[in-house]
């Protein structure tokens, strides 16, 4: 990707939707071309898309998925029905992108690949694209499009230099995917959903709220296997399956799953797979059939992925406070003496807050810096973890889990987590 990774890369995020909106017009608009999820929200958003995706090609659509960002290659972010785009096709759309850029349309790299991804799915004639938002909601280049469906995962806080500085914020600047004639589904609780029920409310959007309008109850957590039941409720009361009137909300119709089972490991992939239901059930009538084989079908690499068995290490795409806190929470599906941390982070993320949820439970954390160049300091992180453990720097990425293989007992587990970026490069 010498276009986006060379001329783009240097202007960084820049808020706003008037660049993507001029090259979508020059494009001739193709997001209009196809029914439009944006799934935004601060963890699990990838998860989400992934389900989703899934569940609508097990029913028989098209369906087109966005994620943001990548491990290895560009080419993972656009797939349809599962498959990447190929490198000729996406270097065939990079050449488009460079020409616009050349006749004075300005973008960002994410915009590009937006822009890129919106015109591939129309290319390509799919029936869905489930857009997985980049860092923002309102001034995210994916809402060029006008959802039928706004997800919003969680709120926790992040990039707040764009998004503001509280909870409430951020909040409100990711519900402004919901726009009125779409419906919103969200993880959210507390303030964070009053905040995002402002939003829908002034846009005449329904809101489902995880717990509140749907329910999930784990059945099996563990380290092969999630399942779990769905309860849920839909706007539309006619159902292909027949169903009792619903005794949650007044006009709409309860549905129920029984073990639900999926390989993403974790309760909270089991809230994700659960808030993909919720919004599927509002945007299409889906076969029974079809959700169990999409949700036990998903996969989405680099999500408490375990890539070897002896030792015992297991990958996380974990990079913010939040994240590494389920992390932390779902270790305990596994059984073992020592924790090890491999651990690498970017400088614009809070990774010293998640230096200290991680120093609670590790017996060594091993540090790297990766090649991206925003790496934090490997320094400053060895400092503050050795308040709390065993702690050293192994600055290259491989050699860092070579090192921690080579401190490993026979009963010890390896954790690798901080940054999407540092994954990809471990397993690139």
């Amino acid at each position: 990707m010498r276009f986006i990774d060379g001329k783009l890369a240097q202007f960084g995020s820049k808020p706003g939707l008037e660049r993507i909106i001029k090259i979508m017009q020059e494009l001739g608009n193709p997001q209009k071309e196809m029914r439009v999820v944006i799934v935004a929200g601060t963890n699990g958003k990838g998860s989400v898309t992934a389900f989703m995706s899934s569940v609508l090609s097990a029913a028989g659509y098209k369906t087109g998925s966005y994620y943001s960002p990548h491990l290895v290659d560009y080419n993972e972010r656009f797939k349809i029905n599962g498959k990447k785009i190929t490198k000729i096709k996406l270097e065939k759309y990079e050449k488009e992108m460079e020409s616009l850029f050349d006749r004075g349309f300005e973008m960002t790299a994410f915009e590009a690949l937006t822009a890129i991804c919106y015109k591939y799915f129309k290319d390509e004639k799919v029936d869905f694209a489930i857009m997985e938002a980049g860092m923002g909601g309102e001034f995210d280049a994916t809402a060029v499009a006008d959802p039928e469906i706004g997800v919003i995962t969680n709120i926790a806080l992040e990039h707040t230099e764009y998004l503001g500085d509280t909870i409430e914020k951020i909040a409100r600047t990711k519900a402004s995917i919901l726009r009125k004639g779409s419906i919103g589904v969200t993880g959210a609780s507390g303030l964070v959903l009053n905040e995002i029920e402002q939003i829908a409310k002034a846009n005449d959007v329904p809101i489902f709220a995880l717990g509140r309008d749907f329910f999930i109850h784990p059945e099996e957590i563990s380290s092969k296997r999630t399942v779990f039941n769905y309860l849920g409720t839909t706007l539309s009361a006619q159902k292909s399956r027949q169903c009792a009137p619903c005794s949650l909300l007044a006009n709409k119709c309860e549905t129920h799953y029984a073990r639900l089972e999926t390989s993403l490991l974790g309760a909270h992939q089991a809230d994700n797979a659960g808030i993909a239901i919720a919004a599927l059930e509002q945007l299409e009538e889906i076969p029974e059939e079809a959700i169990r084989k999409g949700i036990k079908k998903a996969e989405n690499p680099g999500r408490l992925q375990v890539i070897s068995k002896s030792p015992l290490i297991v990958i996380d795409a974990a990079h913010n406070p939040a994240g590494i806190g389920s992390l932390v929470t779902s270790l305990s599906l596994f059984d073992f003496d020592k924790l090890i941390v491999v651990f690498g982070a970017l400088a614009n993320k809070d990774w010293k807050q998640m230096v200290n949820i991680l120093g609670l439970h590790a017996d060594v954390i091993i540090v790297n810096k990766q090649k991206h160049e925003n790496a934090a300091n490997p320094d400053e992180i060895v400092k503050e973890a050795q308040r709390y453990c065993e702690s050293k720097k192994v600055e290259d990425v491989k050699e860092s889990l070579k090192y921690a293989k080579s401190v490993a007992g026979k009963n010890d587990l390896i954790v690798v987590c901080g940054s999407i970026y540092m994954l990809g490069e471990l397993l690139g």
